[in-house]
């Protein structure tokens, strides 16, 4: 059974007091079909972004039999430089580095129980991104990247889902 509910799976970068994210751009890493994919535009108004549109379309339940490797790349001069990778069952993943976001967002829409989301489409719009809510805030200033890989559990060889955000941190 598919459902239709406002909510999205988002993971992008926030920093301590004094600093402003600015996502710059936003990309699946594959072109074929994911068992999990995603879809977003943002928005700026004034100082602020706005998720204007978020799409979670997963096909499978996203629970802790799915692993979530998280990498962040600092631009440098020659390209793109790979600072820390980091691999977790998704919902821990999700409590870690979201933290209060996820649970603002899921919050919206009615999922009371968080972490693991049901199998369907999650949809958001017009949702003022707050980066103070990321739990995870120690990215450097400057032009980064984040990409977010999603394996089974079973299987960590084959990517069900993968996308990037590029973004940068300035004061």
């Amino acid at each position: 059974m598919s459902s239709n509910k406002h909510f999205l799976v988002l993971f992008v970068i926030t920093l301590s007091e004094g600093f402003h994210i600015h996502i710059d751009n936003f990309e699946l890493c594959d072109k074929e079909e994911q068992l999990i994919t995603f879809d977003i535009n943002v928005k700026n108004d004034g100082d602020k972004q706005i998720l204007e549109y978020g799409l979670l379309d997963t096909k499978i339940d996203m629970n802790n039999d799915i692993q979530n490797t998280i990498t962040l790349y600092k631009h440098v001069e020659n390209g793109w430089h790979s600072m820390i990778s980091k691999t977790d069952p998704v919902c821990i993943m999700v409590e870690n580095i979201m933290g209060d976001l996820a649970k603002s967002l899921e919050n919206t829409v009615g999922l009371t129980q968080g972490c693991p989301y049901p199998k369907g489409k999650y949809e958001v719009k017009n949702y003022p991104l707050d980066f103070e809510q990321f739990k995870y805030k120690e990215f450097p200033p400057g032009k980064n990247k984040m990409k977010s890989e999603f394996f089974a559990k079973d299987d960590d060889k084959k990517r069900i889902g993968c996308y990037e955000v590029e973004f940068t941190v300035e004061k």
